[in-house]
């Protein structure tokens, strides 16, 4: 026989083996070799809370004794990669783009080597549109406008009633357009108007 299989072995650990032939009439020179072991990924990475700019993501710790974690998150054409210390088991992202795909990767770092990635997905949140404002005001007509989303808008929701009816009127407005003519209303008439944005990932709040 000229191989042998050791198991339940301790990942990212240097180990010594030893091997002489040995015969019914003498034992032949001991030859030594030192192996390593892998680094062993994480053996879960989930999404935990999400907004329009941030996701929590966490992880379970492999066995393995670890010196980081590297995390790489890529989403609207952009890698970005940090580095977070062994002892962690989650890491905030910031800075991202709303309504936007992001594909995530963890890897563990020992001092031997680091493992395979770990790897999910997650969309960021779509975010309302900003600074709705109504302006050009007759007693039948007002002219809305707003910042658009930052998300890729591909329409706006409003929804326009009375103040003192739960019932309203919803309109449909295109992704590409900020501005927007309410038209039909009643005089000496408030009204409570609310706008959401709809993105293929998801409907703002």
């Amino acid at each position: 026989k000229t191989e042998v299989t050791f198991t339940a072995l301790t990942p990212a650990t240097k180990y010594i083996v030893s091997a002489a032939s040995i015969n019914p009439y003498i034992e032949g020179t001991e030859v030594n070799v030192t192996v390593a072991t892998e680094t062993d990924p994480p053996p879960a990475l989930d999404v935990g809370h999400k907004t329009t700019d941030t996701v929590v993501i966490s992880w379970h710790h492999p066995k393995a004794v670890l010196v980081s974690y590297s995390v790489t998150y890529t989403g609207n054409g952009r890698s970005t990669s940090i580095v977070k210390p062994g002892d962690v088991n989650s890491c905030e992202l910031t800075g991202l783009t709303p309504g936007t795909r992001y594909d995530i990767s963890l890897v563990a770092v020992s001092r031997l080597g680091r493992s395979i990635a770990v790897n999910t997905s997650v969309v960021t949140d779509t975010d309302p549109p900003s600074s709705l404002a109504a302006s050009g005001l007759s007693t039948t007509w007002m002219f809305l406008a707003w910042k658009p989303s930052q998300a890729e808008i591909l329409s706006y929701e409003l929804t326009v009633r009375e103040s003192y009816s739960s019932a309203g009127r919803r309109f449909s407005v295109d992704g590409s357009q900020t501005s927007y003519n309410l038209t039909n209303l009643l005089p000496d008439t408030d009204y409570v108007i609310n706008m959401a944005a709809i993105s293929a990932h998801g409907r703002s709040v």
